[in-house]
């Protein structure tokens, strides 16, 4: 089959769950004998001549971040643009779209209505924006920006709901990787028939992802203590990941009874808006010897 992806970005550029699970999707497909063919952006300014991966042909097209109606039509436009020189030159079978802002004039162009369409909802952009927008307007220092940030907010949100509805609305089939992102569905679009919704988890490579055979050797290396209990969150440090929730439920299991006697430690790994706010946090509730922050680590180290 020929299958088109579209996203937001491609691994090693972007690095994050989605761009990691799309990279080991498409490469896994094909070598299985499918075309495959990626369209994503990049922040270059020369997004240069197609290439191939893996087996997957990239097509990339330079995008400037100035304000979020400007970046959102340059995705929508140039995304089209390259997904109509694709299907031109051989037929689409599926177009899998991995955010709605990116691929909707592209699904709903002839020749992406040609092609089976199978979006993959990781999550609502409407809701991410929601969140990360609350944030950092109460973040904002200026009363003027934080008024203004709060008067577009919900015009643009509303915007960005209509762009994934009709984007689910003319797919053939909808794909989530959990019963949780279901959910968001069917409670941010209920006009969307739930018999269309399929759960396909994401895939572990293990022969990669495996239990060590000297755990205390592993600790050692990456600087953990053997005899602590050490829980770890690896992902972005966005507002609407809730990782405010996770330090606050840190320090209510620190003071119960029945941690008295154990030793136990949370590791946040990763990057993003939330890395003051957390230092913060970890600060402000004592912490700082149970919760400890390390940025964005290695794939070899997040192994």
């Amino acid at each position: 089959m020929h299958i088109v992806f579209v996203h937001r970005g491609m691994f090693p550029e972007r690095v994050g769950g989605t761009y990691t699970y799309l990279y080991d999707l498409g490469s896994r497909l094909a070598a299985k004998g499918h075309e495959i063919d990626v369209i994503a952006s990049t922040r270059e300014p020369d997004p240069g001549p197609p290439y191939e991966v893996e087996g997957m042909k990239v097509h990339r097209y330079s995008f400037r971040k100035i304000h979020p109606v400007y970046s959102t039509l340059q995705h929508l436009s140039r995304s089209r643009r390259i997904y109509e020189c694709i299907a031109s030159r051989r037929p689409v079978d599926i177009l899998s779209v991995n955010d709605s802002q990116l691929g909707l004039r592209a699904a709903q162009s002839p020749l992406g209505r040609a092609a089976c369409q199978v979006p993959t909802f990781h999550a609502s952009a409407a809701l991410e924006y929601r969140l990360n927008t609350a944030w950092q307007s109460d973040a904002e220092s200026s009363p003027f920006k934080r008024a203004v940030s709060r008067l577009v907010a919900p015009a643009y949100e509303h915007w960005q709901h209509r762009f994934e509805a009709r984007l689910l609305g003319i797919s053939q089939g909808i794909l989530v990787l959990s019963e949780f992102t279901k959910s968001i569905i069917e409670e941010l679009f209920p006009s969307i028939d739930p018999d269309r919704v399929r759960i396909i988890p994401g895939g572990v490579d293990n022969e990669r992802f495996r239990p060590a055979g000297d755990r205390a050797a592993v600790r050692r290396k990456l600087g953990l203590d053997e005899g602590a209990i050490t829980l770890i969150t690896v992902r972005n440090l966005s507002p609407r990941m809730g990782l405010e929730n996770l330090v606050d439920a840190m320090a209510s299991v620190v003071a119960s009874d029945a941690a008295r006697d154990i030793d136990i430690r949370l590791l946040i790994c990763g990057d993003g808006l939330l890395r003051g706010a957390l230092a913060d946090r970890i600060g402000m509730l004592g912490l700082e010897g149970r919760v400890s922050r390390q940025g964005r680590g290695s794939s070899e180290d997040l192994v």
